[in-house]
């Protein structure tokens, strides 16, 4: 199984998704993932050890900075070589401040951990505007390429282009966000929305709900945290009834493995 742990900043996701881990870890092997650049879940877990749970909190400028460096050098050597003579390789390290990268990047490690299908994976995500535009990228990736293929199909064919290394290029990077996506789509990837019990959050969850819904990602429940603090009036107006295995039900076991780690 794949979660995706998301919400509005200051919910408690991270918390969340650290207790998901505990009481998850019971039965299989746990990896969890924190893709928010504002990593937290080491301070949350402190010195415990977490038994059959990974933790993974990657340095993602640092892994922006190397992809840059990888892609400069790659579209220097084969595709700008020319820049060189009148030197003006800093054209093509301008690609570091596009718009997107860090996105990608996010998107790109969330591909790599996919991989792994020995456990199951948790990614505490960054706040909703963020992760969605993260997911959207997705979406308009595929179009572009789609439409990037096409027409570097007809260059390489008036040109006779064979081998095309371009093509190869932009085609296996439509298989990687084709299987990316196809991942997502699946019926062992939920989506976990995390709201607190007051009308900014709930209007946002709502929000994210909604455009998640319209993506076809599967969403399971919506976990109210700090449960306490709802009042009768919230809890009618959510339609939420106090029996087992509703959200209510999975916030108490998942409150009980904060409890024990003095949270």
């Amino acid at each position: 199984m794949v979660y995706f742990i998301v919400g509005k900043g200051g919910t408690g996701k991270s918390s969340i998704s650290v207790a998901l881990s505990i009481f998850l870890s019971r039965r299989e092997n746990v990896t969890l993932v924190s893709i928010d650049p504002a990593h937290n879940i080491r301070d949350i877990v402190g010195t415990n050890i977490l038994n059959n749970v990974k933790i993974y909190e990657p340095d993602i400028e640092k892994e922006i900075v190397n992809f840059n460096r990888h892609l400069t050098e790659e579209m220097k050597a084969n595709f700008f070589k020319y820049l060189t003579v009148f030197n003006r390789e800093d054209i093509v390290d301008t690609l570091r401040y596009s718009p997107g990268t860090e996105e990608y990047i996010i998107l790109s490690i969330v591909a790599r951990f996919m991989e792994d299908t020995t456990s199951t994976l948790i990614f505490d995500t960054p706040p909703t505007g963020l992760f969605l535009k993260i997911l959207g990228l997705l979406k308009s990736e595929l179009i572009w390429l789609d439409r990037l293929i096409s027409i570097r199909k007809s260059i390489a064919q008036r040109k006779s282009i064979k081998n095309d290394v371009i093509l190869k290029n932009l085609q296996k990077q439509r298989r990687e966000m084709e299987e990316i996506d196809r991942v997502l789509h699946s019926e062992q990837t939920v989506f976990v929305p995390i709201s607190l019990c007051n009308e900014l959050s709930y209007l946002e969850t709502d929000r994210i709900i909604k455009q998640l819904a319209s993506w076809q990602y599967h969403i399971p429940f919506v976990l109210i945290n700090r449960q306490t603090e709802c009042t009768y009036k919230f809890k009618k107006a959510l339609k939420i009834e106090e029996e087992k295995g509703t959200p209510f039900e999975i916030s108490r076991q998942i409150a009980r493995e904060l409890s024990n780690l003095g949270i």
